[in-house]
C-alpha cells in the first residue's frame, strides 16, 4: 500500500483491489470512486477537518485562572492554551484552578463557583472535586473528610498543618497526567452535565512513585454554626 499526504493527519492513497481512499482526521475512510474527482474528494477531508478544530468544544469553554506556583502549574498554564482554552489573571466566571500544599495556609474556601483545586502532597496529586456551587465539598471540607476517614488521620490532620512543602521533582508523566486529568474535567462540565455531576463529588489521586491513578468520593456538608 502506498500512500502521500494529504494535510496534516489525513492521507490518501491505495488500496489493493478496491481503489484510491483517503482517511479523515477523524478516522473514517472515504473511498473514492474510479473516474471521481479526487481533488474534490480531498478538499472535502480538509473542510471537514477544518470544521472540527473550529467546532472543538474548548474554543467555547469558560476561560481558566491558574492559580499558585508550581511547575504543575505551569504545565497547565501552557496546555490549556495550547488545546484552545483562555488562561486569564482574573475575570468574572473564570473556572479557578488552583494549587494547595501543605503547611500553606488554610486553602480559600470562599474561591467564587467554579473552582477546582490540585492538593500537592510530596508525590502525591489530588484533583477535584469540581466545585459549582456552595453545595459542593470546600478543600478544607476535602481535606477533614479525609482526615476522618484515614486510620493515620491525627497525623495526616498534623501533618497537613505544620509541614513545609515537600517539594518533589514530578516527572513527565506526571505532568501529562495531571493536565489531562484538568481538561477531562473541564471537558466533562462543558459538554457532560451527567459526567460533571458525578466529578462534583469525586476526588482524582495520582500517586508519582507508583503511577498508578485512583478516585475517591468525597461529599460536601452543612458546616456547624459557630
Amino acid at each position: 500500500m502506498t500512500s502521500s499526504p494529504l494535510a496534516p493527519e489525513a492521507h490518501v492513497f491505495d488500496v489493493p483491489g478496491r481503489g484510491r481512499a483517503i482517511r479523515a482526521t477523524d478516522g473514517t475512510f472515504l473511498r473514492v470512486r474510479p473516474g471521481a474527482d479526487e481533488s474534490a474528494a480531498r478538499a472535502g477531508v480538509a473542510v471537514r477537518a477544518h470544521r472540527d478544530l473550529q467546532h472543538r468544544w474548548t474554543t467555547r469553554c469558560t476561560p481558566a485562572r491558574v492559580v499558585g506556583d508550581h511547575p504543575l502549574l505551569d504545565t497547565l498554564r501552557d496546555v490549556l492554551p495550547d488545546a484552545g482554552i483562555d488562561v486569564v489573571a482574573a475575570g468574572a466566571g473564570a473556572v479557578t484552578i488552583g494549587a494547595w500544599l501543605p503547611g500553606a495556609a488554610r486553602p480559600d474556601d470562599t474561591v467564587v463557583s467554579p473552582a477546582l483545586e490540585i492538593a500537592i502532597e510530596g508525590a502525591l496529586v489530588f484533583v477535584g472535586p469540581l466545585r459549582l456551587d456552595a453545595t459542593d465539598a470546600t478543600p478544607s471540607q476535602v481535606r477533614r473528610r479525609r482526615h476522618a476517614a484515614a486510620i493515620d488521620g491525627p497525623e495526616l490532620a498534623h501533618w497537613h498543618r505544620t509541614v513545609d512543602d515537600p517539594r518533589h521533582d514530578f516527572g513527565r508523566a506526571a505532568h501529562a497526567l495531571v493536565a489531562a486529568r484538568v481538561l477531562d474535567v473541564l471537558r466533562a462540565w462543558q459538554t457532560d452535565p451527567g459526567a460533571a455531576d458525578r466529578l462534583r463529588d469525586v476526588v482524582w489521586r495520582f500517586d508519582d512513585h507508583a503511577l498508578t491513578t485512583s478516585e475517591h468520593v468525597v461529599l460536601g456538608f452543612d458546616e456547624p454554626h459557630p
